[in-house]
């Protein structure tokens, strides 16, 4: 057992005395007192002389230090990069499953003499396509085949003048319209006339109050 026993020095210092009262033995750790041969060392120097430690921010642990504000700058700079270049790559599946109940109805005027194209839901997620077209000197085009959603469109597979090469007809809807897209010009020479086309044909959705 060690006993700490605090003593007065002559010169005033409190001197620490530790001693072992097992063995009887005694130990002294006596601080620094003034002396009129050597004087006090200045420890503003020794301040002065030491580099002066650098100040972080820290967060919830002294290991992870906030990140200085260039940094900061730059790894945002680097995020709004890459969100930037996700934005432009093309998205390869943006349509829908299933078509929207708006694109059903009929486009143009259901009566006789006036181009339309009607629009129907059946099963098996068919689409029903019956369209016809009014052109010059009595020529029209008429189509009446079953498609499918595609993505954002119709699309519908009927036959064509070559087995190998058949009509591929696209419908697209957007603003209220239906425009026709025949892939190849593989469809008109077999449901329309001379004077005929379905390429690029559009027509606006029929409604009651529309004249």
């Amino acid at each position: 057992m060690r006993n700490i026993l605090p003593k007065r020095s002559s010169t005033g210092a409190w001197i620490a005395i530790t001693g072992n009262s097992r063995l009887g033995e005694r130990t002294g750790s006596v601080p620094y007192t003034p002396d009129r041969k050597s004087p006090r060392p200045d420890r503003r120097k020794d301040l002065l002389s030491k580099p002066i430690p650098r100040i972080v921010w820290i967060t919830e642990s002294p290991k992870h230090t906030m990140l200085s504000y260039g940094r900061v700058v730059s790894r945002l700079g680097t995020c709004l990069g890459v969100i930037c270049t996700l934005s432009s790559l093309p998205v390869v599946s943006q349509g829908l499953a299933r078509p929207v109940k708006s694109i059903f109805g009929v486009y143009g005027q259901a009566t006789a003499g006036h181009d339309s194209v009607r629009l129907t839901e059946k099963a098996n997620d068919r689409i029903g396509v019956n369209l016809k077209l009014y052109f010059s000197n009595g020529h029209t085009c008429q189509l009446n085949q079953d498609g499918k959603w595609s993505e954002d469109h119709v699309e519908v597979v009927a036959a064509g003048l070559d087995a190998n090469r058949p009509c591929r007809l696209n419908l697209f809807f957007e603003n209220g319209r239906v425009l026709l897209k025949d892939e190849g010009s593989l469809c008109a020479p077999v449901y329309c006339g001379t004077r005929g086309k379905l390429d690029q044909a559009s027509l606006p959705k029929f409604t009651p109050n529309r004249k």
